[in-house]
């Protein structure tokens, strides 16, 4: 029987997973014509039958210009397309006053574009692959909304009604190939097959479309062939003057068949004879949703009592733990204090600059989440824009890496690196492999997101050089490797040359094979390709790329430098272990040096008590006097007043001379103290000098102070050397050992370097085989990164708690469900994000998100848990016992990052005041900015005007075109700039205007384009970049103010916006409209007037027209 806990988390999961249903691929660029893809509408598939590009390859040229009909491609063909406002449509069906309720969800709904019911793919010759056909389960539940069935929202039912479909797919080639062979026509797709497989989709959704709209019938998305051409030229059949056989009764044949088929089903079901079909797996590809199956399947084993209640899912699912005193309360400092004790600093730091320490809050959450997460679990960190996320997560790597050499430099010898020998099955093969000693495993690190950019970045920072300090500039672990991986494999269209190996620019150089983004088939090619198959000897090598090599290549060539690998390994070992000592050596240094100050922050106190103590004494000595003088005679010892006054003189008497024993005692104790800690200093003498940049904790110091949060007590770049050094000797450590592992057990041909790619694409059947090969890729490359998107395909062979670090980067953009799968697999869960910056946008209908929450989890509880109000974040956060409720208020927030180090003023300030409470501390003691060479200081450059169609105000976008001319006028080139606005339509149409502007001017359209590629956009596409300036257009007019009320509801979309910009921001929009509403008030109030700079900007435009009148 289920816990409580499990009952409540089997509801949370069968809700994520009931939404997901919903969700909906949008189709991207082929959703315009000439993008790589044939659009066609209804009628064309009656009208010209020979017009798909398999049979007449001229119609391979409506794909775009670089499309030739000579070339090899694969084809994905879309069927049953719809926009994707249908879904939302639905949605409005099912909860119609949502939108009066929740206004703010009308802006953050992601509807625009097409989706389809079902993807077919082709290959090069024209044969549909049915094995591979991927069905979306949204029209399907559009349908059972429409005919008000959604108790039949069921992945059981779906798999039962999509595998008739598929079926009935393939008894519509079966038919149609039966025909063609009786014309002896090749038994390539035709469209008489689609136009059936299109009936029968609508057939099978049920689902009716209200949006009067056109849309096409079917798209054809071209694949090009990726192999070597040089290699391998398939032999394509030109099928253009072939004549089609008739197919016009293909409808009726088939019924004939279902006839047919019947009968004969009944006749084998009575010899137990059942019919084969290429649908005989299990489950059909979900195209719409990247989380259904994995959430399914948790289900199932949660309803199996398979999952571990202190796992990390388990944890992300649990009820709010005891939580500790608010970190940034009086009583949270001293917590801080605890945690940042020098003995719970890790031995591992990245090879940053040794001058480089970090903050406070970022040894606090390191620190403590080495705490927390010693078995497994989830701890979740909250990092405002530039306040080291990365640079966090890059100690930790580096930490995990040690523990990991420890082991290695335990061993006696190579060969304990193994603990037996296993026979796996790959492909048609059994192959003997060394599987590794359990010890080294646990070390894995998986780098995820929902932002794609967000996790390759992290990964592709790692192995340059540039990450390195200057310090570590010549540290190496498999250098050539790396450099290939990363340098660009340029293959000739024609086939006719080799491909090319560009040398990486100086900038982008590598150091080190230390992490590989992998998940889609792209960057899981990128690696198998460049890392293990394309020698460099089969390649035209570009001048600077000459050293670059396989990782076979790069393994050898260390081996060959290497003339005694067993005498290499044991030095390796003695090197680690000795920076270990002197590192060891190094905190005990140090942590006389806090006995020190801890001693002398007693001392101060113990002075201050004894201060008060005298003060007592003073104070009682000076009433005494007094009552002394006001004694009455002895006369007066007949009256009750005469021994009243002498009891309160005895008792005073008593408490003074209590008093002065107490002070005396306290002297010589301090006195001792003093003298103690007075040879502690002598004795510590030449510590103080080499320790002189450290600041240490007295316990009397307040922790709100910049100055005090911008270092860790105790760290200084003595110890920053020290742990570096030990990282360094591990780096080598691990690169020697698989040098010498790799020759003792022969890992490279036919052996785990040769066999490690599979592992990757998932070509291995068993489990615990694949397990094998990917705990030796992990040693290699110990950190990857990739999607959420990706986790469930990328990481299908792991089960409960087999990634052993799993980091969650930009969190708060994430929605909660999309994690399941990754936390299911992994042990350990770092939470990394801001919830107060971008929050996830609404891929699926909000109404049916919130609607089936408040069914399934009722009115205390929906809010906690749907998608439209948290995020991987919030969920991470709520589960963590450290945080605070300040800066954020009524929200808690783990653990926080509070020095920011990105941004000058007064972006900094903007952002501390309208999202942070003004908790925040800039990391340098003066951040004011410097003014932009040619746009001056940051500004408001106040742009009135209508709309022109939706959000957009031509005078604004205009006015930026301006800006980035008269930039190219001084300089002669574009700037570093991004342009963003809260808005799709305002980038999208600013873009065009600063590229028609620019191209007017002179400048050639290609070198304009290619500028603007990756440089404007929605706030929501730039979380996690950075750049020098920022322009911020708004848009919106007097008349459309709502949608400003939305953009300004929550400080996110400001918040992201100005801490972009590294030194300057300009907002260009209206202050009538915008000055006034919430959050942008502020920056109003901190931006200065932009009117001088349009002044300048006005003469310049006189003068541009001045000129081109005198020209004409």
């Amino acid at each position: 029987m289920m816990t409580k806990e499990e009952q409540d988390a089997l509801n949370i999961l069968e809700y994520w997973h009931k939404i997901e249903f919903f969700n909906s691929a949008e189709l991207g660029d082929i959703s315009n014509e000439k993008n790589g893809a044939i659009h066609y509408q209804g009628q064309d598939l009656f009208d010209k039958p020979d017009c798909l590009p398999w049979i007449n390859r001229q119609y391979i040229r409506r794909a775009g210009e670089k499309y030739m009909p000579g070339e090899a491609y694969s084809f994905k063909v879309y069927l049953g397309l719809f926009l994707r406002a249908e879904i939302f449509e639905a949605g409005k069906q099912y909860l119609p006053d949502y939108e009066e309720m929740f206004p703010e969800s009308k802006q953050k709904k992601q509807d625009e574009g097409l989706t389809c019911s079902v993807i077919l793919h082709v290959d090069q010759y024209g044969n549909i692959e049915l094995d591979k056909t991927e069905v979306s389960t949204a029209p399907w539940a559009i349908g059972k909304t429409q005919h008000k069935r959604l108790h039949e929202l069921k992945i059981e039912a779906f798999d039962d009604q999509s595998q008739r479909l598929c079926e009935h797919f393939e008894e519509i080639c079966t038919v149609a190939d039966n025909i063609k062979e009786e014309h002896q026509f090749p038994k390539v797709l035709t469209t008489y097959e689609l136009i059936e497989m299109t009936n029968f989709i609508s057939e099978w959704a049920q689902f009716q479309p209200v949006l009067k709209k056109t849309v096409p019938g079917m798209i054809i998305e071209l694949i090009p062939d990726k192999r070597n051409k040089s290699e391998y030229k398939p032999d394509i059949p030109d099928l253009t003057y072939l004549s089609l056989p008739d197919l016009s009764d293909l409808a009726k044949r088939i019924e004939d068949e279902n006839v047919r088929t019947s009968e004969q089903t009944q006749a084998n079901q009575a010899n137990k004879a059942p019919k084969e079909s290429v649908f005989s797996q299990p489950k059909i590809s979900i195209l719409n949703s990247f989380y259904i199956r994995d959430i399914e399947f948790i289900i199932g084993q949660l309803k199996k009592g398979k999952i571990d209640a202190n796992s990390a899912l388990a944890t992300y699912l649990s009820h709010v733990p005891a939580r500790e005193k608010d970190l940034l309360s009086k009583v949270g400092q001293k917590l801080i204090r605890q945690h940042l004790s020098l003995d719970m600093t890790p031995k591992g730091r990245w090879l940053g600059d040794d001058e480089h320490r970090m903050s406070l809050m970022q040894q606090f959450a390191i620190n403590t989440l080495y705490q927390e997460l010693d078995g497994q679990g989830v701890y979740s960190v909250n990092g405002p824009p530039g306040t080291g996320k990365t640079t966090m997560l890059r100690d930790i790597i580096a930490n995990n890496l040690v523990e990991r050499a420890r082991v290695i430099a335990g061993f006696s010898s190579v060969k304990e690196s193994v603990s037996e020998h296993r026979k796996i099955e790959i492909g048609d093969s059994y192959i003997e492999i060394p599987v590794l000693n359990p010890a080294l495993t646990g070390y894995d690190m998986v780098v995820v997101s929902s932002n794609n950019t967000a996790v390759e970045n992290i990964t592709k920072e790692l192995p340059q050089s540039k990450a390195l300090g200057e310090e570590y500039q010549s540290a190496e672990y498999f250098k050539t490797a790396a450099q290939k991986l990363a340098a660009e494999h340029q293959y000739d269209s024609k086939g006719k040359k080799k491909p090319r190996l560009k040398a990486l620019a100086s900038d982008e150089d590598c150091w080190g094979l230390i992490a590989a983004a992998i998940g889609n088939q792209t960057n899981r090619n990128k690696v198998r390709e460049r890392l293990f198959f394309r020698k460099p000897c089969e390649m035209d090598i570009q001048g600077g790329a000459e050293g670059y090599q396989t990782l076979f290549e790069s393994i050898n060539a260390q081996a060959k430098t290497i003339p005694d690998l067993k005498k290499a390994f044991h030095d390796a070992q003695q090197a680690f272990k000795q920076a270990e000592s002197e590192l060891e050596q190094c905190f005990s240094e140090l942590g006389v040096l806090q006995k020190i100050h801890s001693k002398q922050g007693y001392l101060a106190r113990s002075e201050r008590k004894l201060a008060n103590l005298e003060y007592r004494c003073l104070k009682l000595d000076v009433f005494m006097t007094r009552l002394q003088q006001k004694k009455q005679p002895l006369f007066d010892l007949l009256f009750p007043k005469f021994w009243k006054q002498r009891a309160i003189l005895k008792k005073m008497t008593m408490r003074l001379d209590e008093f002065q024993k107490k002070k005396r005692l306290m002297m010589r104790k301090i006195e001792t103290f003093k003298q103690e800690l007075e040879r502690d200093i002598v004795q510590a003498q030449s510590f103080c000098h080499k320790y002189r940049d450290a600041v240490f904790d007295d316990g009397e110091v307040d922790l709100e102070i910049a100055e005090i949060q911008r270092t860790a007590f105790g760290h200084c770049r003595e110890l920053n050397q020290k742990r570096a050094a030990l990282t360094d000797k591990t780096i080598a450590l691990h690169q020697t050992w698989l040098v010498a592992a790799y020759k003792h057990f022969n890992l490279g041909n036919k052996s785990v370097v040769f066999y490690m790619h599979n592992a990757l694409t998932n070509g291995i059947k068993k489990p615990e085989d694949s397990q094998v090969l990917w705990q030796w890729l992990f040693m290699f490359i110990p950190v990857v990164s990739l999607t959420f998107a990706s986790v469930e395909r990328q990481f299908s062979k792991f089960g409960q708690n087999q990634i052993s670090w799993l980091f969650i980067d930009e969190a708060g953009q994430a929605s909660p469900q999309q994690a399941v799968g990754a936390l299911y697999r992994s042990k350990r869960a770092v939470v990394v994000g801001d919830p107060l910056q971008i929050e996830p946008v609404f891929t699926i209908p909000p109404e049916f998100v919130d609607g089936f929450a408040r069914e399934s989890l009722g009115e205390d509880e929906w809010k906690i848990w749907s998608p439209t109000k948290t995020s991987v974040q919030k969920l991470a956060d709520r589960i963590n016992r450290y945080g605070t409720e300040m800066i954020s208020k009524g929200e808690w927030l783990g653990s926080p990052l509070r020095v920011h180090r990105r941004c000058d003023e007064p972006m900094f300030s903007i952002s501390n005041k309208i999202a942070y409470n003004e908790k925040m501390f800039h990391g340098n003691e003066n951040p004011e900015g410097k003014p932009h060479p040619v746009w001056g200081n940051s500004c408001w450059v106040d742009i009135s005007g209508d709309v022109d169609g939706k959000h957009y105000v031509a005078e604004q976008g205009q006015s930026v075109a301006r800006m980035i001319h008269l930039y190219y006028q001084q300089t002669r080139q574009l700037p570093d700039v991004y342009i963003i606005s809260p808005f799709r339509k305002v980038a999208y149409r600013t873009r065009e205007e600063i590229f028609d502007y620019l191209c007017g001017q002179g400048l050639k359209s290609a070198v304009v384009a290619k500028w603007l590629t990756g440089r404007t956009g929605t706030v929501h596409t730039f979380q996690g970049k950075e750049e020098k300036a920022v322009i911020f257009v708004l848009g919106v007019s007097e008349a459309t103010k709502g949608s400003a009320n939305w953009a300004s509801g929550k400080p996110n979309i400001l918040n992201v916006a100005v801490t972009r910009a590294k030194k300057q921001v300009y907002v260009v929009g209206s202050k009538q409209v915008w000055s006034g509403l919430n959050h942008f008030c502020v920056a109003n109030e901190l931006l200065s007037s932009g009117d001088e700079f349009m002044s300048h900007l006005q003469l310049t435009c006189e003068a541009e027209q001045e000129l081109l009148f005198a020209e004409s």
